[in-house]
């Protein structure tokens, strides 16, 4: 699963933070932007993060413990992102389109 992490200090190397998401399982990747961010609201810089756990389970675990938790004097901001093969359509198995379809006939024009 990969996992967007918001809210980084500029002060948090690769190492401590890898290390921090291996308490959790097994990383595949763990990549600081080499881009800075500055903050619409407030003009602060902000850093953001990926990681790659390839445990679903540990993912959702580090995911739920992680976020929102103080790392380096700020709170991070963690999220599971869907990967195409992982979403699911809209509305459950069918689409929309699909959905209208098979309505009732009394709806059709």
């Amino acid at each position: 699963m990969l996992i967007y992490v918001g809210n980084l200090t500029l002060h948090v190397s690769e190492d401590t933070f890898r290390q921090t998401f291996e308490t959790f399982g097994k990383v595949s990747f763990a990549i600081i932007s080499s881009m800075i961010l500055r903050d619409k609201y407030n003009g602060q810089l902000r850093r953001f993060a990926f990681v790659e756990m390839p445990d679903q389970d540990e993912a959702r675990e580090a995911i739920k413990k992680l976020n929102r938790k103080d790392f380096l004097g700020q709170p991070m901001n963690v999220y599971g992102v869907y990967q195409n093969n992982e979403r699911e359509k809209p509305g459950g198995q069918s689409s929309h389109r699909e959905r209208y379809a098979y309505s009732d006939a009394r709806y059709c024009y």
